[in-house]
C-alpha cells in the first residue's frame, strides 16, 4: 500500500461538504440575481426607447449597416410601408 507523501494536501469530508455548500450558494445568488433583473418591468411600450437593427446593404452579401430609431419612428415606417402595400395591392385589383 502507497502511502501519501506528508505535504501533500488532504481534504477531510468537513471541506468536501463546506464546498458544496459553497457553490450551492453562489448558484442560488446568480439565479436569484438573474431572476429580480428580469421582474425589472419592461419599457415595450414606451415609444421613445432607442432601438437598433442590423439590415443589409443592397448589392452586398456581406456588408451591413446598422439603423437606430426611436420604437415610435419604427412603427410608423412600418405603418407606412404597409399602407403603400396595400394601396399597390388595390390599385392593381382594380386594373384586372
Amino acid at each position: 500500500m502507497a502511502v501519501p507523501p506528508r505535504n501533500a494536501a488532504r481534504i477531510t469530508l468537513h471541506e468536501v461538504e463546506m464546498r458544496k455548500a459553497l457553490i450551492l450558494l453562489s448558484s442560488i445568488a446568480v439565479l436569484a440575481s438573474g431572476a429580480a433583473l428580469a421582474a425589472e418591468p419592461k419599457k415595450k411600450d414606451d415609444p421613445s426607447r432607442m432601438i437598433c437593427e442590423k439590415q443589409e446593404v443592397l448589392g452586398s452579401r456581406l456588408a451591413s449597416k446598422r439603423v437606430c430609431k426611436t420604437a415610435g419612428e419604427w412603427e410608423a415606417e412600418r405603418r407606412q410601408d404597409r399602407q403603400a402595400i396595400d394601396k399597390t395591392q388595390t390599385q392593381n385589383n382594380v386594373r384586372q
